[in-house]
This record gives C-alpha cells, sequence and structure tokens, in this order.
C-alpha cells in the first residue's frame, strides 16, 4: 500500500465506509464478458474479448449495451430501452455464474463490521444484478446499505450517488471512506468531499495516480489497517520479514495437511493450527490469531474444502504481503 499525496484530511478513525462493487469487491469480467457477447450474438455483430469490455463498464449497463454496439458495427434496428431490456433480462439472473470476490474480501468485511464500522455498497450496476451477486456470493449481510443504480438520482461520477450513501447511513462526508478501482468512484467521493483508497488490481481505465486516490492497497487484507483497525505497535513493525518467512511456511504445512486423509492427518492439522495460531500472537496480530481460533473451532461444521480455502484465505495477505498486515498506513 502507498500513500499518494492529497488536500483531503482522511480520517484516522472513520465512521462509515463506502465500496464499489464490480472491479473493487468483486471480479464480476468474466459474466460480464459473456453476457456482452450473447447480445451481440443475437444481432450476428461479433465477439468482444475481455479486456475490451472492461474498458466500456462501470458507467451504467445503458451505456455498456452502446459501446459494445458502437464497437463492433454501429447501432442495429431496435431502440437502446428494448436493446438494454433484452440484455437486463439475460445477465441478471446469470450475474454470478463465474462473478467472485477479490481474494481477502471477506476477511476485510469481517474485520471491519467486527469494529463497528457501517458499511455500504455505492454502485453503478443495475438492482437486479447487484442483488444476484450479493446474494448468491454470500456478502449481502455484511453490508447495512446497498444504493445501486437504479436507487440514485444520478450515477457516479457524479457525487449525488456518495451523497445517497451518507444521508442514509448518517454520516458526514469527512468522516467516510469510499473505496474503489475506477474514474467514476474517485470523482464522485472527492466531489462528495469524501477519502478514497484505491484498490490497484480493478478495471481503471487510467493510471491509478492520475486519479488521486489518497491510499492504495494491493490486498483486502490491507484495508483494516489503512482504516485505522488495529494499528501495529510501532516495535513490531520490524519483525515483518520474520513473520512473513514463518507465515509462508505454516501456509504450505497446512495446505498439506488439509488435503492429507486419515485421523493422523486431523490430528496434525490441529497442532498445526494450533501453533500457527501462537505465532501470530507472538508477533503481535491477535486479530488473525483469533481468526484462526474461530475457523478451528468451526472446522467440522465448515466442510473440507471450504475450510482449506479460508485458512489458506487467511494466511495469504500474512505469507505473500507482509507489509500488509504489520504496516500502518
Amino acid at each position: 500500500m502507498s500513500p499518494l499525496p492529497s488536500p483531503r484530511h482522511f480520517p484516522a478513525a472513520p465512521r462509515a465506509v463506502l465500496f464499489d462493487l464490480d472491479g473493487t469487491l468483486i471480479d464480476s469480467l468474466p459474466d460480464l464478458t459473456d453476457a456482452v457477447n450473447r447480445m451481440l450474438a443475437a444481432w450476428h455483430r461479433p465477439p468482444l474479448p475481455a479486456p475490451a469490455v472492461m474498458r466500456m463498464v462501470g458507467d451504467g449497463a445503458i451505456t455498456l449495451v452502446e459501446r459494445a454496439f458502437a464497437a463492433t458495427g454501429g447501432a442495429v434496428a431496435a431502440s437502446w430501452d428494448d436493446l438494454l431490456a433484452a440484455f437486463l433480462a439475460d445477465y441478471e439472473p446469470r450475474a454470478a455464474e463465474t462473478t467472485r470476490p477479490w481474494p481477502g474480501v471477506t476477511y476485510a468485511l469481517a474485520r471491519l463490521r467486527g469494529a463497528g464500522l457501517p458499511l455500504a455498497i455505492c454502485t453503478n450496476k443495475p438492482a437486479g444484478a447487484t442483488r444476484e451477486v450479493l446474494d448468491k456470493l454470500n456478502l449481502a449481510g455484511w453490508f447495512d446499505l446497498v444504493v445501486s443504480s437504479d436507487d440514485a438520482p444520478a450515477l457516479k461520477p457524479d457525487p449525488a450517488h456518495v451523497r445517497v450513501c451518507l444521508d442514509r447511513l448518517g454520516v458526514g462526508a469527512e468522516a467516510a471512506v469510499m473505496v474503489g478501482d475506477s474514474e467514476n468512484d474517485f470523482a464522485a467521493a472527492h466531489a462528495a468531499g469524501v477519502a478514497t483508497v484505491a484498490v490497484s488490481f480493478g478495471y481503471a481505465r487510467a493510471p491509478l495516480a492520475s486519479l488521486e486516490p489518497d491510499r492504495v492497497i494491493d490486498h483486502f487484507h490491507a484495508l483494516p489497517a489503512v482504516l485505522g483497525i488495529d494499528p501495529v505497535p510501532p516495535e513490531l513493525a520490524g519483525l515483518a520479514p520474520a513473520f512473513a518467512t514463518e507465515m509462508a511456511r505454516d501456509r504450505q504445512h497446512l495446505a498439506a495437511l488439509c488435503a492429507a486423509a486419515g485421523e493422523d492427518a486431523g490430528a496434525a492439522l490441529a497442532e498445526q493450527l494450533h501453533a500457527t495460531r501462537g505465532k501470530c500472537a507472538m508477533f503481535g496480530q491477535a486479530a488473525l490469531a483469533e481468526a484462526l481460533h474461530r475457523l478451528e473451532q468451526e472446522r467440522g461444521q465448515a466442510g473440507r474444502e471450504r475450510f482449506a480455502a479460508t485458512l489458506d484465505a487467511l494466511l495469504a495477505g500474512a505469507a505473500v504481503h507482509p507489509a500488509l498486515t504489520l504496516t500502518k498506513s
């Protein structure tokens, strides 16, 4: 993560966090690309590659439809309203076939909610597709408010979209943070007086530095620290390399034990997980130790594959990106 210069005040203790959806919390490009190409095929138009579709998303569904036809030969003998209706009728029920949250999203949302922060979705995505994605990906329960394209007086980059979220949450602009990935997110937030955090892996059509976010994260494991939740004591900051080495080693060992079968493997897994929790506590990572403890308690109910995936996700940020858990922005 890297701070960028900005005249805006970044709140030391935010009272609410707003999130964009496509490209920020979720990787929805595969489903969007498939839906666009099904629409084009119905009009005997050539398909568009995913990078081309990525440059078209973020400004609302009707703009996506218009851009897709413009890129493949221009308008067709149908009204834009009819084309949009047909596109949404096809896309909305299939909006979560291959769409997935970015790594670390659930971890970050759980940490923010655990700290008592109200969370909101502020998206240009239509309401039907938004509900489908949030429900199918088990993300809906994390949010106090969802404001989609159908619920706002104007879409991002208009600041009215952000202000609707702030008004409904009862939080002032100076106490909120917007997490996004594209120019529309930052333009809307900045115009509303809201500080911003950019994800470096989203669908931005311009270099992030040119969009002037206040903070940039490379992984969602970084977000709690950026927002000032459980800051790391300065005396522990120098332990990041050693902690990363230990977590990388334990992550591999635990993955192998999760894949193994038999009673002995189960006992070895429990023993190693306990040792990993102890290392987290020793290195000052109390929140990660607590998350591992909760996961250990739920191991019997979680299912083998889900347990292994959740465990790997918890350790990924610490093992691969030590600065994300041991450095405060």
